[in-house]
């Protein structure tokens, strides 16, 4: 069937249920067929059965593959699957440790930044007929900007281990660890000498999407 004969198809993957409804109903009020995954497993079928026209996906979709993974395989998909990605964080390495960088024409858009759905639904507009996005992004107010190893220090504690596990799996000691918290407190203007508050104070933060990672 001829492309124009039908409604413009986007797949919406977020393992957030009520973030997923409230996508689904604005896109579909905007004229788009949508379906709707909740794991990068689900997207990935739906690129074969629902023949999307566009992918927007969520960064963090919890344990296992993250959004990044998703767009790699709509860009090696056929032809190639115009992909949006939304994020609670303002770099991806806060959830992809090993990140080098987003694909050429991957729109990374900040939930704290959007004013409303429609301003993704122009973006995936935009990229459907293939025309040019805006490129300028200007930086929020209170970012707090952090190293990759102070990135990855954070998405360590948000995931729930300990100083100790922290060094066994960076091959470090413990004490090398609790050097590196302390510097990663003053980058985000947390007093050390707080203790576990210090910790709790990070993790709040790195959840906030505050953080801004230094490449």
């Amino acid at each position: 069937m001829d492309t124009r004969d039908r409604l413009p198809r986007v797949t919406l993957v977020d393992d957030d249920n009520t973030t997923g409804a409230l996508m689904s109903s604005a896109f579909q009020l905007h004229g788009f067929a949508v379906d709707r995954c909740s794991s990068a497993a689900q997207a990935l079928l739906s690129m074969d059965s629902f023949k999307p026209d566009a992918i927007v996906v969520d960064l963090d979709l919890g344990p296992g593959p993250t959004g990044l993974d998703v767009v790699r395989a709509a860009r090696a998909h056929g032809d190639g699957i115009p992909a949006v990605i939304l994020s609670n964080h303002r770099s991806p390495i806060m959830v992809e440790s090993s990140f080098q960088g987003l694909p050429e024409g991957v729109p990374y858009l900040v939930k704290d930044d959007l004013v409303s759905a429609e301003a993704i639904i122009r973006v995936v507009e935009s990229l459907i007929a293939g025309r040019p996005l805006e490129t300028e992004v200007l930086e929020p107010a209170g970012v707090l900007r952090v190293s990759r190893t102070q990135a990855a220090l954070l998405h360590q504690m948000a995931q729930g281990m300990t100083n100790a596990q922290i060094a066994e799996a960076r091959g470090s000691t413990v004490r090398a660890v609790e050097r590196l918290c302390a510097r990663t407190y003053d980058a985000l203007g947390i007093d050390p000498a707080a203790g576990p508050a210090a910790r709790v104070r990070a993790v709040q933060l790195y959840q906030d999407g505050v953080i801004l990672v230094d490449e």
